[in-house]
């Protein structure tokens, strides 16, 4: 079973082979903007020559990266839908040498206002760190932020779509390695294998989601409307089986503890087709400790795990887990509500009397059940 994501595939090649869906994902993003697109090569891997090449750079146009190795001490800022391609992993390689408050990459993305048929991409890389201290929970090494208003069906208003990650070696990055925030898109072919940790790899939220109407009454919300602290996307719905997630593909993660992942603040993720080495999952985070509310959906399916621990830690939203395999585990999904074992300062204990602690009318807590056919 292979859902790849409409944006990358569309919806009539949902059950082709995966061979298929990845040349296509290359088809797709090949196409746009071929004829008026232009090709700027940096003069080599240094900071420097690649924020140059950026700088010359417009939406739709493709940088590459030579072969080589350099290693850099300031912030490359992306603010335009462009890509970012190197010669390959092991060819082309950059050591971090940033403070531990400041991403390798930041990508600030606005698209579907300013330019929305364009798409970003990065490609071909090797990362590796060499500052010790590792960087903290909101600091990663490579940070994708979207914002985009207003955003024309079929996109997300507030969010950002169309950016792939794809054939990356991340080395020992010492802390968290991405952040996703409010970006719809795919990370596939990744390979990466922590150093020194803070809690976990890769975290994803959707803090500006926006729903395009009003839940309560079903009314349109006008285009200028942004909800706030992910409360946009718990009010939405779950889209299972769309392209609405953050989507990470044909990965390989290598931990030395705790967990891959710990996403948050109305995250939607899917993780399909990855291979996980040691460590215990894809964790998310609920509505203790802090005013945002947890993740709000996950697909979890086709996995490997390879671990003597357990497969994940869920404290909010609606999570499908399905075809997964595993090798030494001891213990499987953990579900957990810590608020029903403490008061929290925010949002209190959970009695069962608030309507944010209740399920949705007619929906059982828990469902299992057999796939036969997709």
């Amino acid at each position: 079973m292979n859902l790849m994501p409409s944006f990358l595939n569309g919806p009539a090649s949902r059950n082709a082979a995966r061979g298929a869906s990845l040349l296509a994902i290359g088809i797709w993003f090949a196409s746009l903007h071929v004829v008026d697109a232009a090709t700027i090569t940096a003069k080599s891997a240094s900071r420097a020559d690649v924020g140059a090449a950026v700088s010359s750079a417009n939406d739709g146009d493709t940088v590459t990266i030579p072969a080589g190795s350099a290693t850099w001490t300031s912030t490359l800022t992306i603010t335009k839908n462009i890509s970012l391609i190197g010669a390959g992993e092991g060819q082309t390689t950059i050591t971090s040498n940033t403070d531990s408050t400041s991403p390798l990459i930041s990508v600030d993305l606005d698209h579907e206002a300013s330019a929305p048929n364009y798409s970003f991409r990065m490609s071909g890389f090797t990362l590796k760190s060499s500052n010790a201290t590792p960087k903290p929970e909101d600091n990663a090494y490579i940070k994708l932020y979207g914002h985009s208003a207003p955003a024309d069906s079929p996109y997300v208003h507030g969010c950002v779509s169309r950016v792939r990650l794809d054939h990356m070696t991340w080395d020992k990055l010492n802390g968290l390695a991405l952040k996703v925030d409010s970006v719809l898109g795919v990370a596939d072919h990744i390979t990466a294998n922590n150093g020194i940790r803070t809690s976990s790899m890769l975290k994803v939220n959707m803090i500006n989601w926006t729903p395009t109407y009003n839940p309560a009454t079903g009314t349109p919300l006008p285009t200028t409307y942004k909800a706030a602290d992910a409360f946009g996307s718990w009010a939405d719905d779950s889209y299972f089986g769309t392209d609405k997630f953050w989507f990470y593909e044909d990965c390989n993660f290598t931990v030395s503890s705790t967990f891959v992942s710990d996403d948050e603040e109305g995250a939607r993720v899917v993780y399909r087709h990855c291979t996980v080495n040691n460590g215990t999952g894809f964790a998310s985070h609920g509505m203790e400790g802090r005013k945002q509310p947890g993740v709000r959906a996950r697909e979890i399916y086709n996995n490997y795990f390879i671990t003597t621990s357990s497969l994940a830690q869920n404290r909010s939203g609606s999570i499908l887990y399905f075809n997964n395999r595993s090798s030494g585990i001891w213990n499987g999904a953990k579900l957990k509500d810590y608020r029903f074992q403490a008061n929290y300062a925010m949002w209190g204990a959970a009695s069962g009397d608030n309507r944010y602690d209740q399920n949705s009318a007619d929906t059982p807590p828990l469902v299992t059940g057999t796939i036969t056919a997709v």
